[in-house]
């Protein structure tokens, strides 16, 4: 006699969004950024198998608020060594939107450009992460361009 086999349930996948672009400048602009969500939001509750699949669906990953966060000085000494690259930051965000730790995922090169994005990003606000409209901790790659003009 054949038992018949249960097919395995189809894991969701979430489709991540284009990589954002955050200059710091010779020139003081707006940060404008979109951060690529390195996991899906994470709840600090224990989900079951339908909470998951609901997160996968609806979930909205954590952004920069671009209206109230200061992009990052260009330091003075990296302008005049005409020093310039992409530092990419890994930012842990609170469900109330705040950067909990950054730290460096990919440096431009230079040490003082490195730490000129991850000061400024410690002090951004940030929309979380959102599963079916509540809040949600999550981690987002934050990418800082710096540029001479």
């Amino acid at each position: 006699m054949q038992t018949a086999r249960v097919p395995e349930p189809v894991k969701p996948q979430i489709k991540s969004l284009p990589e954002p672009v955050v200059t710091a400048s010779s020139a003081p602009a707006i940060a404008q950024a979109r951060p690529r969500a390195i996991k899906p939001p994470v709840a600090h509750k224990s989900s079951s198998t339908n909470e998951a699949s609901n997160a996968a669906k609806g979930a909205v990953q954590a952004e920069p608020d671009d209206l109230h966060n200061e992009p990052p000085e260009y330091p003075e000494e990296s302008r005049a060594a005409r020093e310039q690259g992409v530092v990419i930051l890994r930012v842990e965000v609170t469900s109330a939107g705040e950067p909990a730790t950054v730290s460096i995922l990919k440096s431009s090169g230079y040490f003082r450009l490195d730490q000129a994005a991850k000061h400024a990003v410690q002090h951004w606000k940030f929309h979380p992460a959102m599963t079916a409209g509540i809040p949600m901790s999550s981690e987002a790659n934050v990418p800082v361009h710096f540029k001479l003009q």
